[in-house]
């Protein structure tokens, strides 16, 4: 089988230095040194410019520098993201352009010259049709969901899948075939050209075991990749803190996994090589942890906006009030450009976590949902606009609302 290892890496702007250089020696380095002590092993990795800022400030550039310098061997596959992690379905086109190109600008100076992604992490997976519409606008070939987005079965994968709409000039397509009728003569016979914006998926149930269950033995980890005896090719993809960090021994079991040469690791875009056939898809909107109920009820991305929550709801008009007040007083910076201090700022407020942590009773950090709106008010604080006018006042009365509510 072969196994395509995504690791997605990150720290909110508003982490603490501690706990940054903490995670960094549990999990970050770790990954650098797993797979340095095993050169034919491969990963594709996100980080965030949001993390790669902050291993910079905090004196980790050579380990940036080894995750280039892996990169340079073909073990990582970097792909780019929100600079600060924002939930893209959710924030203006514009901005989601922005910190896209922000992610690509920042990483490319911190992290080095290999650093040259060319498919899309989309914080959370959280998923529209829009949002592969903006990675294809700047020169993006992939991104990655999770399985529960596909509207069609993708495991065993037998195919590669274009997001339908996006692809031009496709000579061939079928979309009924069942993945179990395609082998190998067919799926030579069957390769399209021209192919354009693809798109892959996740297997969920191995996913979330490697972040959940209890794995105390190679052998449980062995146990949870040939769970699934039909899959030729499997796609884990998981928070990259797991190794080391929220998993205690799961770097060590991933260390000895690699070293026993059980499995062959490959890339996302390594992929495409073994499946010639493609089909087209239209993904649902949706991110890694909705659940079927969650699509039921037409609230696809309720860790962050949760039609029940009325927090979210403060928080999310907040957050238009200040994006659009920002954008009229310091003008409207292409997404190249840094601008002022005020956008700076507001390029770290969309930041996901102060939504994910604003559900009362399950995920709760009160907090991170007050730094949030602490780093909206810098921003407007920091533009030229009158303190008298009515939207400020409301954006004030927000925070404050937000505050007492998350206070209580």
């Amino acid at each position: 089988m072969l196994w395509a290892n995504f690791l997605h890496i990150y720290q909110p702007p508003i982490q603490s230095r501690v706990m940054t250089e903490r995670i960094t020696k549990e999990c970050y380095s770790r990954i650098s040194e797993i797979l340095n002590e095993n050169p034919e092993a491969k990963i594709t990795l996100n980080i965030n410019a949001s993390l790669s800022e902050q291993l910079h400030d905090f004196g980790y550039d050579k380990l940036l520098e080894s995750y280039n310098e892996l990169a340079k061997r073909g073990q990582i596959e970097f792909t780019s993201s929100g600079a600060y992690h924002p939930i893209l379905p959710l924030i203006p086109k514009n901005e989601m352009k922005r910190q896209i190109v922000q992610n690509k600008i920042k990483n490319e100076k911190l992290i080095g010259n290999a650093y040259k992604p060319t498919g899309i992490w989309p914080p959370e997976m959280c998923y529209t049709k829009e949002v592969a519409e903006v990675c294809a606008e700047l020169g993006y070939k992939w991104l990655i969901l999770d399985e529960i987005a596909a509207t069609v079965p993708v495991y065993p994968l037998a195919r590669i899948f274009r997001i339908k709409g996006m692809n031009k000039g496709l000579d061939k397509m079928d979309n009924n075939i069942d993945n179990k009728d395609l082998n190998k003569e067919l799926q030579k016979e069957e390769i399209h050209k021209g192919l354009e914006f693809k798109v892959f998926f996740r297997a969920r149930t191995p996913s979330n075991e490697i972040s959940f269950a209890d794995l105390n033995r190679v052998s449980d980890f062995i146990c949870v990749l040939n769970r699934y005896p039909d899959f030729s090719t499997l796609i884990t993809a998981t928070d990259g803190e797991v190794y080391g960090h929220h998993k205690k021994n799961l770097d060590t079991l991933w260390s000895k996994l690699l070293s026993e040469k059980r499995f062959q690791t490959i890339t996302i875009s390594e992929i495409e090589k073994n499946y010639g056939y493609t089909s087209e898809i239209e993904p649902l909107a949706c991110s890694w942890a909705t659940t079927e109920e969650d699509l039921g009820r037409a609230n696809p991305f309720p860790q962050w906006l949760n039609k029940y929550n009325i927090i979210h709801k403060k928080q999310w008009i907040l957050t238009e009030l200040v994006i659009d007040l920002v954008n009229e007083y310091e003008g409207r910076c292409l997404p190249h450009e840094e601008g002022s201090n005020a956008r700076q700022i507001l390029d770290k407020a969309l930041f996901s976590c102060q939504y994910y942590w604003a559900n009362r009773g399950s995920l709760w950090l009160p907090d991170f949902v007050i730094k949030g709106v602490d780093l909206f008010l810098q921003s407007v604080n920091m533009t030229t606009v009158p303190q008298g006018r009515p939207e400020v006042r409301l954006i004030y009365n927000l925070a404050n609302d937000i505050k007492r509510m998350v206070s209580t």
